[in-house]
């Protein structure tokens, strides 16, 4: 091969892993428009301010992973996430906060203080959960790694409260 035929090959390659970076990014902070789901209110997410909150164990990405750094991002989360039925939030720090879920199985949404909370999927859903109460919702989402926010009526907001490993 002559290094032209190398050069075009390798923009084809930097172009093709900007593209599924891209992708993924634009997947993950795209307003999909809610689904019903019973037992829960929706709406857009809408921006939460980036004030302090407890982070998520799994790492975050840059605003432009490398092929590698997503890679690894991906394998941290499907290692990491525990399968179940149940998120606790308190303080707007939920247990677990890396969950994975099958699409279509429902999971419950406990709120442990005395105020009502708003928990904001990236892929637009939010579910409002009262004081001292459970919601159960369906997971309606394609398979993905969505991040969710919380916040909490009058006090603590967590932008990054946890990520939902949705799986087939």
């Amino acid at each position: 091969m002559n290094f032209n035929t190398i050069k075009f090959f390798a923009i084809i390659l930097g172009l093709s892993l900007l593209i599924v970076g891209g992708v993924y990014v634009l997947r993950q902070y795209q307003q999909k428009p809610p689904s019903s789901s019973p037992g829960s209110q929706q709406a857009k997410t809408s921006a939460l301010p980036n004030l302090p909150g407890g982070p998520a164990k799994i790492p975050s990405l840059p605003a432009s992973p490398s092929a590698q750094q997503l890679s690894q991002y991906v394998s941290s989360v499907q290692s990491q996430a525990q399968t179940g039925n149940l998120l606790k939030i308190q303080k707007c720090t939920a247990e677990p906060n890396d969950f994975k879920i099958k699409t279509g199985d429902s999971f419950t949404i406990q709120n442990s203080d005395d105020k009502e909370i708003k928990l904001s999927i990236a892929l637009g859903a939010v579910y409002t959960v009262g004081a001292n109460k459970s919601s159960t919702v369906k997971m309606t989402a394609e398979p993905a790694i969505y991040k969710y926010a919380c916040e909490q009526t009058g006090g603590i907001t967590n932008p990054q409260a946890g990520v939902i490993y949705v799986t087939k």
